[in-house]
């Protein structure tokens, strides 16, 4: 919608119509008309809900799967902590029996002693499985940031689009104000005639529209600053919302800038290249 072209619409009107010949059904017509009809915005902004919808359900999804590296993580780090636990416990036993024994070997001996040693590797393997799920987890931030920025851009086309919608099926039922406008005009132009003389004291001519459309904007912004929207009877702003989404697991910096993204991509890759040359290969 070319908000210009409705006000052109009205002012060719206001123009050319003598007040006593003044249809407001032809110019309703002609400002539906030069709105592009209404089918249009209604099916703009149902493919903008369609998107929306979308959006949600891949940021949620993003959401899911970082619960889901979150919840592995602190799982890993309870594991070690436990395995450190009991680590320390059957190594100090193990070593007062060893002394006990007077370094003697039983089979009882070296059994523990080997649980001594599988403890201390799987708190290594942890260790390595909490670098892995470290970076799925830096990975799934980028993710998240990326689906919450593309979130919050279809929300701004999609109540972009409906506030467009909104306004066309307004102005095109503003004919009665514009009947008003050209009696206003009328009066003005009277008015002005008289303060400068029919021109003669032009210094104290005045910008006419100026005049009106400042009126009306003045009315406008007073109703527009006290009007409470009703969500229970706005089907649409309510698949829509009157603010942006809520995002989760977001880095501000990556969800704003698509290059901080691709450059913290990279990090990540050569993070991975190192981890890799360490022997601990990530899937």
């Amino acid at each position: 919608m070319n908000i210009d072209n409705v006000v052109n619409i009205i002012r060719q009107h206001l123009d050319v119509m003598p007040l006593n010949q003044f249809d407001t059904d032809v110019l309703t017509r002609a400002i539906t008309v030069g709105l592009g009809g209404t089918q249009g915005n209604n099916d703009t902004v149902n493919t903008a809900i369609q998107a929306l919808i979308t959006a949600k359900a891949n940021h949620q999804s993003d959401i899911d799967k970082m619960d889901s590296i979150l919840n592995a993580i602190n799982h890993c780090h309870q594991q070690k902590e436990a395995t450190q636990s009991q680590s320390q416990q059957a190594e100090g036993e193990w070593r007062s029996r060893f002394r006990l024994l007077r370094g003697a070997m039983t089979e009882d001996m070296k059994q523990q002693h080997l649980q001594r040693i599988a403890q201390r590797e799987l708190a290594g393997e942890l260790d390595g499985l909490i670098a892995e799920l470290e970076l799925d987890k830096d990975r799934q931030t980028l993710a998240c940031s990326a689906s919450a920025s593309r979130l919050h851009l279809v929300h701004k086309d999609a109540l972009q689009a409906y506030a467009s919608q909104e306004m066309s099926r307004s102005l095109s039922a503003l004919s009665g104000l514009a009947r008003a406008v050209k009696l206003k005009q009328q009066a003005l132009d009277i008015e002005q005639a008289f303060t400068t003389n029919n021109g003669m004291f032009s210094e104290y001519e005045q910008n006419l529209d100026g005049v009106i459309f400042n009126e009306i904007n003045q009315h406008l912004k007073h109703l527009a600053e006290g009007y409470i929207f009703n969500m229970d009877k706005e089907a649409a702003l309510s698949d829509i919302g009157f603010n942006p989404p809520a995002v989760e697991y977001v880095n501000q910096h990556y969800l704003s800038s698509p290059c901080a993204r691709q450059k913290a991509f990279k990090e990540l890759q050569l993070r991975e290249d190192a981890l890799k040359r360490k022997g601990m290969p990530h899937d």
